[in-house]
């Protein structure tokens, strides 16, 4: 009797520290998640049951537009801005206001000032007689270099001038062998000066003669 009363003491024992052990063993975690949102695609790392997702934000292109490519004071231009509001180029007085895009992408504006004034629909500067001239011979290789002051030697043989000579009021045409196929038209060099045509009776061919009228030129013409 007193072994078997012994041998339910041990038995008793037993069951109480098994219980206790597993009372204290963790038997199960729970993964924790966490997501920030934003325009570009998200990076997921995992670390000890652990979920993280992060995004990064990617800024909005900048997109300026300008049509004549920076401080282009003789080229009538304008700027659409990143709003698409569109700026023009025009002239306050004898000033260009010229807008442009800053390399960061905004729309800015600088005053310029036009030595020949402002062209007749004031949104540019007149061209000098020297650019214009250069811009013909460009254009047309033909054309020779000066011959005197103020007269600019243009081509050659069969000269004609349609208002015979220099007559400043009075818009006109020369032309000469070499003039082929448009002929040369007097035209304005800012708002006063004149470039007339005429026939070269040594040469027999068309030279510029440039007058500052005592008005204003207006389509080739002093008024």
């Amino acid at each position: 009797m007193k072994k078997t009363f012994i041998l339910l003491l041990v038995l008793t024992a037993i069951v109480l520290i098994a219980c206790k052990s597993t009372t204290e063993v963790v038997t199960s975690t729970e993964p924790t998640t966490t997501t920030s949102t934003g325009e570009s695609p998200a990076t997921t790392t995992s670390t000890d049951n652990t979920t993280t997702t992060q995004t990064t934000t990617t800024a909005s292109t900048v997109n300026c537009v300008d049509s004549d490519n920076g401080l282009s004071s003789y080229d009538t231009g304008y700027v659409d801005d990143i709003d698409k509001v569109r700026h023009n180029d025009k002239c306050v007085g004898s000033e260009l206001l010229e807008w442009y895009c800053t390399p960061e992408g905004l729309a800015k504006s600088k005053s310029l000032t036009c030595p020949e004034g402002c062209n007749s629909q004031g949104t540019a500067c007149s061209k000098p007689a020297s650019l214009i001239e250069s811009e013909k011979q460009a254009a047309n290789p033909s054309q020779s270099s000066t011959s005197g002051s103020g007269t600019t030697q243009m081509s050659a043989g069969n000269c004609t001038d349609t208002d015979n000579g220099l007559t400043y009021g009075t818009k006109g045409t020369c032309k000469d062998g070499n003039s082929y196929p448009s002929p040369f038209a007097d035209f304005c060099s800012g708002q006063r000066d004149l470039i007339e045509m005429s026939c070269d009776t040594t040469t027999d061919s068309c030279v510029q003669n440039t007058y500052t009228c005592s008005g204003n030129c207006v389509n080739g013409a002093c008024v």
